[in-house]
C-alpha cells in the first residue's frame, strides 16, 4: 500500500487521510472523515480489529473528540454532574470562572454558587425534582459579576442514570448597560418635568402614551390614553391633525393652537411637533406646548 496515505484497510473498507486519487483500486474511501491524531501510529491490522462494517469506532472516537472541543469551545462556563452529585466534566470557561480550582468529583455544593447556611444548592434542586432550574445571582472575585444559571436535568426518564448540566453565562454587561439607560431615562426624565413647556408623547394614533408633570399639573381634559385631539379646540383641531400627520412621515412643524383645559377654560399655545423615531422608523410625535396666553 502507497506509504504516502495512512488506512485502516481490509476488503472492502478504508479510512484514510489522503486524496482520492491515491487510493488503491476497487477500494472503497471515506477521505472526509480523518483519522484522529492518537490513532495515526495505530499499525492498520489493529484498526481492522476494531472496524466492524459501518459502525466503526475510529469515527466514533473522532466524534468524541469533536464533541469534547465543542464543549470546551463553548463561551460559557458549563459543569455536567453525575447523579452522585460530583463533577464528571467541565469545559475551560467554566475553570476559568472558579479560578482554576476545578476538578473531577467536586461535589455541587461546593461551586461558587453556593449559599452559606443553606443545606443543598441549585443542581440538588433540579435533581430533586427533576425540573428545570434558573437563578441570578452575583459572583466574581469582588462578588460584582451577575451571573444567569440553568441546570438541565438529564437522563430524566432513567431513576439510576440521571445528570445536570449547569451552563453559567456572565452578563455582568447586560446589567450594567441596562443600569446605565435607567440613570439616562432618569435623567431625561428630570429635565423634562423641569422644562416650563408641556410635553406630550403620541402614537401613531395619536393617543397620549406619556406627559411630563407641567402637562399634568395644568389638568388637561384627558389622561394618558386618551386621544392628543380632544384637548385641542374645535376651531383648531383640524390644522392640528393636519401638522400631526406630517409630523408622522418625518417633519418637524409648528403652529398656533387653542387648547381646552379640565375648567372648561381655553388658552393659546404654540405647539411643536417632532417625530419620536425607534430603532430607524417612527414610532410617534413629540408634542411641546409653550407661550401661553
Amino acid at each position: 500500500m502507497d506509504d504516502k496515505f495512512l488506512a485502516a484497510q481490509s476488503p472492502d473498507l478504508l479510512v484514510c487521510t489522503r486524496p482520492l486519487e491515491r487510493v488503491p483500486p476497487g477500494v472503497t474511501c471515506y477521505p472526509n472523515r480523518s483519522v484522529p491524531p492518537k490513532l495515526m501510529s495505530v499499525p492498520p491490522d489493529t484498526l481492522l480489529q476494531n472496524l466492524p462494517g459501518d459502525s466503526s469506532p475510529i469515527e466514533r472516537q473522532a466524534n468524541g473528540l469533536m464533541l469534547n472541543e465543542a464543549f470546551d469551545a463553548l463561551p460559557d462556563a458549563v459543569y455536567l454532574f453525575g447523579d452522585d452529585r460530583r463533577l464528571i466534566k467541565a469545559n475551560g470557561a467554566a475553570a476559568s470562572l472558579q479560578r482554576g480550582q476545578l476538578t473531577e468529583g467536586t461535589a455541587c455544593c461546593e461551586m461558587f454558587w453556593r449559599v452559606e447556611g443553606v443545606t443543598g444548592c441549585i443542581v440538588d434542586r433540579a435533581l430533586d425534582t427533576r425540573e428545570r432550574v434558573e437563578v441570578e445571582l452575583l459572583a466574581g472575585a469582588e462578588g460584582k459579576d451577575s451571573m444567569f444559571i440553568i441546570v438541565e436535568t438529564l437522563g430524566a426518564g432513567d431513576d439510576h442514570n440521571r445528570a445536570a448540566l449547569v451552563i453559567a453565562r456572565d452578563i455582568s454587561d447586560l446589567r450594567r448597560a441596562e443600569a446605565e439607560a435607567l440613570a439616562h431615562k432618569s435623567f431625561l426624565a428630570s429635565i423634562a418635568d423641569r422644562t416650563p413647556d408641556e410635553i406630550y408623547a403620541l402614537d401613531t394614533a395619536g393617543r397620549i402614551t406619556w406627559m411630563n408633570e407641567r402637562a399634568e399639573a395644568f389638568r388637561l381634559l384627558l389622561l394618558p390614553g386618551g386621544s392628543f385631539i380632544d384637548i385641542v379646540a374645535p376651531e383648531s383641531q383640524a390644522p392640528t391633525e393636519e401638522q400631526l400627520r406630517r409630523t408622522l412621515t418625518g417633519e418637524d412643524t409648528e403652529h398656533e393652537v387653542r387648547i381646552v383645559r379640565i375648567d372648561g377654560s381655553v388658552r393659546y399655545a404654540e405647539a411643536h411637533l417632532s417625530p419620536l423615531w425607534k430603532d430607524g422608523e417612527i414610532v410617534g410625535a413629540l408634542v411641546f406646548f409653550a407661550r401661553h396666553y
